[in-house]
């Protein structure tokens, strides 16, 4: 397990990494909860890293540490010759998330099928085809 040290807001926190064969998973502790967590399959027939879970716990919501999540996933990918990816399906919120990424220069792709569907885990933009819903093509 890695660790990778961030200043966000004054405060300091842990990136852990957490490498397996197929997966990869990156947390922010504090204390002893996990405040935020990004988990990503590596599908190495493909060569790509895709963002599949994101969740942060509500008290420490609209910090940044998602965001933070996703750059780190985007460096390991980088570093190991991966294609950065989301999941077929992801919520509002990730897609305002990657929106955000943009305006700090990362450039996506977003699937031309992809549309927004309300599903049991409330509205999600879903490619229908089960390809990715955004592809990362590089930070300018």
């Amino acid at each position: 397990m890695e660790e990778i040290s961030l200043q966000q807001n004054n405060e300091k926190f842990q990136v852990s990494v957490n490498e397996t064969e197929s997966s990869v998973d990156f947390t922010i502790n504090n204390n002893d909860q996990i405040a935020s967590a990004l988990q990503c399959e590596i599908d190495r027939t493909k060569n790509i890293l895709i963002a599949q879970i994101l969740r942060t716990e509500q008290d420490f919501r609209r910090q940044g540490m998602a965001k933070q999540l996703f750059i780190e996933a985007i460096k390991f990918a980088e570093t190991h010759e991966l294609q950065f990816v989301t999941d077929y399906g992801i919520s509002i919120e990730v897609e305002k998330l990657i929106q955000s990424l943009e305006k700090e220069g990362f450039t996506f792709t977003k699937n031309e099928n992809a549309q927004q569907r309300d599903t049991s885990l409330g509205t999600r933009v879903v490619a229908p085809d089960g390809s990715p819903v955004y592809i990362l093509n590089k930070k300018l």
